[in-house]
Parts: structure tokens; sequence; C-alpha cells
């Protein structure tokens, strides 16, 4: 076999390592979620935001518990958020080690390219969209023409 099969396999291998280090990640996240759920890890949005004391006696005393419910939500987003952003990064690492840096730059510089020519489009359209509308309403009667109509018809009958 010759050094490009070989270092094409090789690069074959590390991509799928990377790839199973993704699920690996996803399913740490999970699984973290699930200690987080069960008090085993610190709640994240307390230590970044101090926890609220609502102090009330009345019939809004029920309502103590929402800042806490929202800090709670808060930190599953961030356990599984975090998770999310390592994963996306893991899997891009995983292509660009698998097809090298300059396929992948290209590829990119081609997907942004034909997003460019989508979103062109699309403005295009709605520009089109915009004339059309404007065409409509000036064909329109306006009842101006209706008024001066029947001021000069009355004004032969009335007069």
């Amino acid at each position: 076999m010759t050094i490009m099969v070989i270092e094409a396999m090789t690069r074959r291998y590390l991509s799928l390592v990377l790839n199973v280090l993704v699920l690996v990640v996803a399913g740490t996240t999970l699984f973290a979620v699930v200690q987080f759920a069960r008090g085993d890890l610190p709640n994240l949005m307390r230590l970044i935001v101090p926890p609220a004391t609502v102090e009330s006696d009345g019939p809004l005393a029920v309502l103590q518990w929402i800042p806490e419910l929202f800090a709670w939500l808060g930190s599953i987003l961030l356990y599984v958020g975090g998770g999310f952003i390592l994963a996306m990064a893991l899997n891009q690492l995983a292509t660009i080690v698998e097809f090298g840096w300059v396929q992948y730059r290209a590829e990119m510089k081609a997907a942004t390219a034909d997003y460019d020519k989508y979103v062109a489009t699309e403005k295009a359209r709605a520009a089109r969209r915009r004339l059309r509308e404007v065409a409509r309403a000036k064909r329109e009667p306006s009842g101006f023409g209706a008024v001066i109509f029947g001021v000069i018809v009355g004004w032969f009958f009335f007069h």
C-alpha cells in the first residue's frame, strides 16, 4: 500500500474515533443532566446568579418557587448547551481530520457562496413581491374620481 492510502485510512480512523467521542460527550451530557436532577451536581445558574429572595405573606406566596424553577431549568439548559457545543466542535474537528483543512475550507466557502446566492434570490423575490403589491395598490380605485364625477353631475342637475 502506498503512503497516501495509509494516510487516508489513518485520517478515516481518527475521524471515526472523534465521531465516537461525540457520542460519548452526548451520553455524558445526558448523564450529567440526570445527576443534576438527582441533586448530585451543583445548580450552575446559582453559581452565576445569586438566588432571589421573594418574601410575600399574601396570596402571592405560592409564586415563591418560580425563581427557583427558572434557575433549575437554566442549569439544565447550561449542561445540555455546553455538551451540544462540545459535540458540534468535535464533529467539525472530525470532518477536518478526515478531509483535510484545505478541502474543508473549500467546502465551507462553497456552502457560504450557495447561501449568499440563496439570500440574494430571496431578497430579489421580496423586492418583486413589494413591487407587485405597490402596482396592485395603484390600480385600485381611490374614490377620488367618483367624488369629482358626482360633483360635476350634481352641479349640472342642481344648478
